[in-house]
Parts: structure tokens; sequence; C-alpha cells
């Protein structure tokens, strides 16, 4: 036994071309505010195997020849303070947060300029709580300071 056949509904789109082009404007739009889609928090991924030299310890050039540097590697945060080595596990949140825990550093004597800028990058990075990635810049910052570092590209070939 067939089933009574169903009118069909009838919809028609004539009369609706002003709503139809208000809705894809403003989906436009919407989707225009979206960004780049890049973020200014990187995540730990994004940061492994990421090299970085110093630009700016809180604002100031880091002493010539003696820039710091951090590398991500393995969870591992790594670098020079431009005169001992240091490293020690580092954790990345959602919103910024950063952390270095139990850092670990070699003990070379350093003398003047290097000697001083070893010690307020030593305390920057020992109370850093903040960190983000923008216009090619990485910024590690908290209640000591900052210090804004350029990414180390190498050639692979």
């Amino acid at each position: 036994m067939k089933s009574p056949a169903r009118p069909r509904a009838h919809t028609s789109l004539r009369g609706r071309g002003p709503l139809i082009a208000v809705v894809a404007v403003i989906a436009i739009l919407v989707a225009a505010c979206g960004g780049t889609g890049t973020s200014p928090t990187p995540s730990p991924l994004a940061l492994e195997g990421t090299t970085w030299t110093a630009t700016l310890i809180d604002d100031a050039p880091p002493v010539a020849g003696a820039e710091p540097t951090i590398r991500f590697e393995g969870g591992q945060a790594a670098g020079t303070t431009g005169c001992n080595l240091y490293g020690g596990a580092y954790q990345v949140g959602g919103d910024g947060a950063f952390k270095i825990d139990s850092m670990l550093m070699t003990e070379m004597a350093c003398d003047g300029p290097r000697g001083q800028q070893e010690s307020v990058v030593i305390e920057i990075l020992t109370k850093a709580d903040h960190i983000e990635v923008a216009n090619g810049q990485l910024k590690i910052s908290g209640p000591a300071g900052s210090i804004t570092f350029t990414e180390v590209r190498t050639l692979e070939g």
C-alpha cells in the first residue's frame, strides 16, 4: 500500500535577495575579524626546536658579543647568559603562563658587564611568569623584568 503523497513545501527566495546579501556581508566581516590565526601565546610544540638570541634586556641592548640565548628542546629550555650556560624544564600555559623549573647553571667567573648582565638575565628567567611571540620576537617577562629575543634561523641543506 502506497502512502499518500505529501505536498511539497515551496520555498521561494524571491524578495529575500537583500536579506541574503546582508547575511553574506556579516559572515565575511566575522571571518575577517578572526585575524591571521596566530596567537601571541606560543604552544609548547611551537617552541620545540627553536633557538632565540636576546636583542633587549629590560629595553636595553645586551653586551655586544655576549648576547644571551635560549633554546627549547625536549621540554627543556637551555642557553647562555652571555657567560655561563643554564638550563631547566619549562612549562607554557594556554594563557601565556611560563615557568622554568629547577634551573641549573655552569659557574664560570663573569666579571664586568657580562657578570652584571648574567645576574639580570638569571633573575628575569627564574622569576618569569609570561611568554609571548609576536612580530617574529619572543618575549619572556615577569616581576623581575623582560627579555626580548629574535629567532635564530638555520639553513638546512
